[in-house]
């Protein structure tokens, strides 16, 4: 799927550094992805879960989580070079 490719690489490019926690933030990261997904044939009636689920997506601010640990990993180990 395209989106993955084109606009989830956009959405958690560097996520690791501009994680965001407020509220309002949050909610309009997801906006995006809602929107994309919703505008899919057959998609619009169902629940943003329901059409994660079909799509076989997984929730943006699980991705960030995993990137984060990831991060966390690479660094405790030394593996990153910072």
């Amino acid at each position: 799927m395209s989106y993955k490719v084109y606009v989830r690489s956009i959405l958690e490019y560097s996520s690791v550094l501009w994680n965001p926690y407020l509220i309002k933030d949050i909610k309009a990261h997801k906006s995006v992805q809602r929107g994309l997904t919703k505008m899919l044939p057959d998609m619009g009636k169902l629940t943003c879960h329901q059409r994660l689920s079909i799509l076989e997506l997984d929730g943006l601010e699980l991705h960030r989580g995993h990137a984060d640990l990831i991060f966390t990993y690479k660094l405790v180990f030394g593996f990153n070079r910072c």
